[in-house]
This record gives C-alpha cells, sequence and structure tokens, in this order.
C-alpha cells in the first residue's frame, strides 16, 4: 500500500511540477499504519500542513527538520515508541491538538508549555511518573487533558488536579 501511494505521489508532483510548481504544499497528510521507522529531513519543506497523521507507526525519533512544520495544527503520534520529545516541540505554537497516547515517553520537556493554542494534549498509555510545571501555562486554552495509565507519582498529581479543572483532567492516577 504505501508503495503504491508514494508513487500516486510522485505523480502528482510530477504533474504539479509540469503546471509550474515548485513546491509540495498539502495542508493533510496521512501516514498511518505505514510500518515507517524515520522521517526524511525533507518532511520540513512541506507548506502549508495543518494536520499530519502519524498514528500506528515505529518512529522513535523525529527529525530536526519536522519541528519547521510550523503550520500544523494537528499532529497524531499515537501508537509509536517514541521515548522522548525534543526541546524544538516547542516551536509548533499553532498546534491545537497533540496526540501522544501510547508511546513510551517517560517525561515532557518544559518547552511545550509553548504550545499556546493546544486545546487537547493525549498522553495516555506512556511512562510518565512526573510532568512539567511548565504544563499548567496551558490552563487557559486547554480543554482536554488525558493522562490515563501513566504511572505518576502523587507530587505530580497534586499540582495537577490543584491546577486543572476535573473536567478537563482526564486520569485515572488521580485520588478519588
Amino acid at each position: 500500500m504505501l508503495v503504491g501511494n508514494i508513487i500516486k505521489a510522485k505523480e502528482r508532483i510530477k504533474g504539479a511540477r509540469s503546471q509550474g510548481a515548485n513546491g509540495l504544499n498539502l495542508s493533510s497528510l496521512n501516514l498511518t499504519t505505514e510500518n515507517l521507522r524515520s522521517l526524511l529531513p525533507k518532511i520540513g519543506k512541506i507548506k502549508g500542513l495543518e494536520r499530519l497523521y502519524l498514528n500506528d507507526n515505529y518512529l522513535s525519533t523525529l527529525p530536526e527538520e519536522f519541528f519547521k512544520l510550523t503550520t500544523l495544527k494537528e499532529l497524531d503520534l499515537e501508537e509509536n515508541q517514541l521515548t522522548a520529545l525534543p526541546l524544538e516541540i516547542g516551536d509548533l505554537t499553532g498546534l491545537q491538538k497533540l496526540d501522544l497516547n501510547h508511546n513510551e515517553l517517560t517525561a515532557l520537556p518544559r518547552e511545550i508549555s509553548r504550545l499556546c493554542r493546544l486545546v487537547e494534549l493525549n498522553l495516555e498509555g506512556n511512562q510518565l511518573t512526573h510532568l512539567p510545571e511548565a504544563l499548567g501555562k496551558l490552563v487557559n486554552p486547554l480543554v482536554g487533558l488525558n493522562l490515563n495509565n501513566n504511572p505518576l507519582t502523587s507530587g505530580a498529581t497534586s499540582w495537577l488536579e490543584a491546577t486543572f479543572d476535573p473536567y478537563i483532567l482526564n486520569s485515572d492516577s488521580m485520588a478519588a
């Protein structure tokens, strides 16, 4: 399926170039379940990309150029093998929805607090024991925070409960 999609994409790009288009301009790209183990640095050259679906792959890292996708509004990285997020995640300031469910994340960089338009953050099924308190800066725009199935410490859960409305916070680690 991936080979067929690549061939079709190459044909479309070739056709666009023959009509005078120089760069690739997509608003949405779905690479779900394509058995990807890495991304080419060229992904950072896609102009106007707003929605990127990379769920159900085998990604363990993201190339530095990935964080040039500053027009992204929705990023789905669910069910990959990410163990950490680079500090550059904070450069994706247009993100409104970030799905990192079911990866292997053990911590989040404080730079995640720079995602000032983030409305939904899904972190279910990772290995998070604590969260940066800078995450509290997202309290106003954030309407959904899913932390289920993470081994959060009691210290992490106490400041979360004090900061976020219980209707926003979804976590089975919270005290009853």
